[in-house]
């Protein structure tokens, strides 16, 4: 997941489509998506940052990293 803050105690949130399945229209702090399979973890942030946010060009730093699969969504 991407977690834009502006260092000052604001995070950026962005509303969910209305044609989402889950959680539609609701507003989500967080951007994320597939890593692919010849990409490193920031790379794959940089990319999945600047496709759903627009966010190019600004320092990145990696605060861990967790793996997260629901059964119902495969």
């Amino acid at each position: 997941y991407i977690v834009v803050h502006d260092g000052m105690g604001k995070i950026l949130v962005q509303r969910r489509t209305e044609t989402k399945d889950f959680l539609p229209g609701m507003l989500d702090a967080t951007a994320g998506g597939v890593v692919q399979a010849d990409e490193q973890l920031l790379e794959s942030a940089r990319r999945e940052a600047e496709e759903e946010l627009g966010i190019a060009g600004v320092p990145f730093a990696e605060h861990g990293q967790f793996y997260f699969e629901r059964s119902e969504e495969r």
